[in-house]
């Protein structure tokens, strides 16, 4: 019986993962595709950079939520693992959408959700770390990166932090490096852009 307990969160979890609140908002608010603007990625720091900071929040916590709330039911479940199980489902599932051809976001805000939830100390100091960095260098994908890599690193090093949890983390930071590697290119070449909010209003739209 709890085999299919696992196949329901995995699946619940993925379908949830898939729903895209970028796509969505930027459709029923502007009538566009976000993903056919600025960075063409459906997540937060697009919405951010084409229309503004209003869109870019709600975004990032409906994006957290999709990795919070999977996360949560897995625990409920008192399955061992349903929380992992449920919320990289969901982290899948936003970054590779069946409702948006597959086409998602970069899956940060969603594995961080997910992460939270499981070790909400542990994350919620990663979480300080990666919001200095992004203002420090006004670059996301810098700041993101670095942050689940010395993430990565003290999961494995600090007494007390679960082996599958830190397992689990390194999985997220081999998935964020996929989802980035456009990115990383841009970083290599010195030609990722900085961290500008758009103005949140649709003539300045480019």
């Amino acid at each position: 019986m709890s085999a299919l307990y696992y196949v329901l969160l995995v699946v619940g979890g993925y379908l949830l993962g898939s729903l895209s609140p970028s796509i969505v908002l930027s459709r029923k608010a502007w009538g566009i595709d976000i993903r056919d603007h600025g960075s063409h990625n459906a997540g937060t720091t697009n919405m951010l950079r084409v229309m503004g900071w209003r869109y870019g929040v709600l975004t990032f916590v409906f994006d957290l939520l999709k990795g919070v709330l999977p996360a949560l039911i897995g625990l409920w479940t008192g399955l061992p693992y349903g929380a992992y199980a449920a919320g990289a489902a969901a982290v899948l599932g936003h970054g590779y959408p069946i409702f948006a051809r597959f086409k998602g976001g970069k899956c940060v805000t969603t594995a961080t959700g997910m992460l939270l939830v499981i070790q909400p100390a542990f994350v919620g100091i990663a979480m300080v770390i990666g919001i200095a960095l992004c203002f420090i260098t006004r670059i996301v994908s810098v700041s993101v990166l670095s942050t689940y890599l010395v993430a990565t690193v003290l999961a494995f090093l600090l007494p007390g932090i679960p082996k599958p949890f830190a397992f689990l983390v390194l999985g997220v930071t081999i998935l964020l490096f996929i989802r980035h590697k456009e990115n990383i290119r841009r970083i290599l070449r010195g030609e990722e852009k900085r961290l500008v909010v758009g103005k949140g209003k649709k003539e300045h739209l480019k």
